[in-house]
């Protein structure tokens, strides 16, 4: 490290943090910490991920595993569990969280409109909800038993990870530090920072070739569309798409093609009546957006290129496939549209062969488009087992099978949730990350078999999945704020802690250049951008013995 000061600080769960400034000069510095135990749980509590949340709550009568799971597969689908359960109330509280809640949905606005019901899920369990809420989360004793995850040793600790704050887009100077949001998730014992502080928005995050890190931006703003990190300074170029009303237009997912090209999915721009796509070239920062033809469905949330170079994009009916030389798009179709809720598309990916895969969350559905014949095959996932089966009553079953198309992040108790998924380019595998069920599901592009792989930590809800060139797979895992890594050959875990709570990780990417792979991921509530590059016993030893030998060059 270069001289200079530096603010240092060390957090463990369950201990206050200890922070120093250092003035490093010379060979090199030392700085000791003595962490002070808390003694009041509720203090250990706001420390918590989502997964330390869930796990913590009871499973010992019928009623709490099914208050569990309808809180699990209801309250959870779009924000960690942490940021409801790091608060108290009583169950008139709770009640009138769950009345907001029902008509909001997850880009904060209102569900179904004025003159719709509220959200028949949650308006139905809502009495029981805030009844559980209030024994679990309330003013009295609660019933919950603390469960605070290993901390990381072995491999899993010698990660290292780079956070770089993003300014806040459009900041308002009265709520925000100097341009930055006031709680960021750094203090743990701050608890999980809430998404109406302006930190929310940041979502797909690629490195490209230079090694600055690109994002998109999915909350409404004026002032970007996607943006450049310079990773040596860290400051931060917008782009911005001129959308509707003077605001920028929005964007999703993004990823980068083989000639360092990126692509995004690009909602409002004027210029087309649904998604379109967006070309970047990041060096000459010049974009291009590229609305499809007039009878083809938009663009909608994920994106990624195949081997050919040709870009998918989920649809709200399906996929699209985008030749960048003929400038031509093909449609592709999801047999099913709607099974017990909407069948949208979200997470997509092209295997090494050219075929375009994607899920469809609510109705646990996973597309294949064959290329060739330009049919479109469907995979349902088997049901999961939960906690309330043998629970439920004839009546919360036949809630679930009425569920309409207006639901949104809508979950039944059997529910996989399938979100994000990635494609093995130099491999015929193709990798789904079941959000609710807790599973990966490799599927094999020739055979077209499935195979799911549990996460051994219940409830971490794997999101997205990136496959390096040794065919591991990196997954983000939403409610551990972590990632892990998942090794096909010996079908292996191994989770890497992130530094931020509260992050609500919804994308990963990879960077390999240099022999060096690099894990990229966006904090979408926190306004923050990860790399993670793990080192090896021998890189550790070798700094040590630098160390060393430079602080006894320093000694008189």
């Amino acid at each position: 490290m270069a001289e200079g000061k530096y603010r240092v600080s060390a957090q463990a769960e369950g201990f206050e943090a200890g922070t120093a400034e250092v003035d490093l000069q010379g060979a090199g510095g030392h700085q000791d910490f003595a962490l002070k135990t808390i003694k009041d749980t509720q203090d250990v509590v706001k420390q918590m991920t989502g997964q330390e949340y869930i796990t913590s709550l009871p499973e010992d009568t019928p009623q709490h595993r099914k208050m569990k799971d309808v809180f699990y597969n209801t309250c959870t689908g779009c924000h960690e569990p942490n940021y409801i359960l790091q608060n108290r109330f009583d169950e008139k509280g709770w009640e009138a969280i769950l009345n907001l809640m029902a008509r909001v949905y997850n880009g904060g606005g209102e569900f179904g409109g004025p003159d719709i019901s509220p959200f028949p899920v949650m308006q139905y369990y809502k009495k029981e909800l805030a009844t559980y809420l209030a024994e679990m989360r309330g003013p009295g004793q609660s019933p919950m038993q603390i469960k605070l995850h290993a901390r990381p040793k072995g491999e899993a600790a010698r990660a290292i990870v780079t956070e770089y704050s993003i300014p806040v887009v459009d900041a308002d100077p009265a709520t925000t530090d100097n341009g930055f949001p006031t709680n960021d998730g750094t203090n743990w014992s701050l608890g999980t920072p809430s998404a109406l502080n302006q930190s929310r928005g940041l979502h797909d995050s690629q490195t490209d070739r230079n090694g600055n890190i690109w994002f998109t931006t999915s909350e409404p703003n004026y002032t970007r569309t996607v943006s450049m990190v310079d990773t040596k300074t860290g400051s931060v170029t917008n782009i911005k798409v001129p959308g509707l009303n003077g605001m920028a237009a929005l964007t999703h997912g993004l990823s980068m093609d083989q000639k360092g090209i990126l692509w995004a999915t690009v909602i409002g721009d004027p210029r087309s009546s649904g998604g379109s796509l967006m070309r970047v070239d990041p060096s000459t920062m010049k974009y291009e957006v590229i609305p499809p033809p007039k009878g083809n469905t938009g663009a909608s949330t994920s994106v990624d290129v195949d081997t050919k170079g040709n870009v998918w994009a989920t649809t709200s009916t399906g996929a699209i496939r985008y030749d960048p030389n003929t400038h031509e798009f093909k449609e592709f179709k999801s047999p099913t549209l709607t099974d017990n809720g909407p069948g949208g598309s979200y997470g997509i990916a092209a295997d090494r062969m050219g075929n375009g895969w994607w899920t469809q969350i609510n109705i646990d559905r996973v597309n294949r488009a064959d290329i060739e014949s330009g049919k479109t095959q469907e995979f349902k996932e088997a049901p999961r087992a939960a906690r309330a089966d043998g629970v439920l009553t004839a009546e919360d079953k036949k809630l679930y099978e009425l569920a309409g198309t207006e639901l949104t992040d809508f979950s039944a108790w059997w529910s996989q949730g399938p979100r994000r998924m990635g494609a093995d380019k130099n491999g015929d595998t193709i990798w789904v990350c079941d959000y609710w069920g807790g599973n990966l599901e490799k599927y094999d592009i020739r055979t077209l078999k499935s195979t799911a792989y549990k996460y051994p930590t219940p409830e971490s809800a794997p999101y997205d999945a990136s496959v390096d060139k040794n065919h591991n797979v990196w997954v983000n895992l939403t409610n551990g704020d972590s990632v892990a890594r998942f090794d096909p050959k010996t079908e292996q875990w191994t989770e890497y802690s992130l530094p931020t709570r509260g992050i609500d990780l919804r994308h990963i990417s990879l960077d390999e250049r240099d022999g060096v792979t690099r894990i990229v991921v966006g904090y979408t509530r926190n306004s923050k951008i990860a790399r993670m590059q793990v080192r090896s016993r021998q890189e550790l030893q070798a700094l040590k013995a630098q160390a060393q030998q430079l602080s006894a060059q320093a000694k008189p």
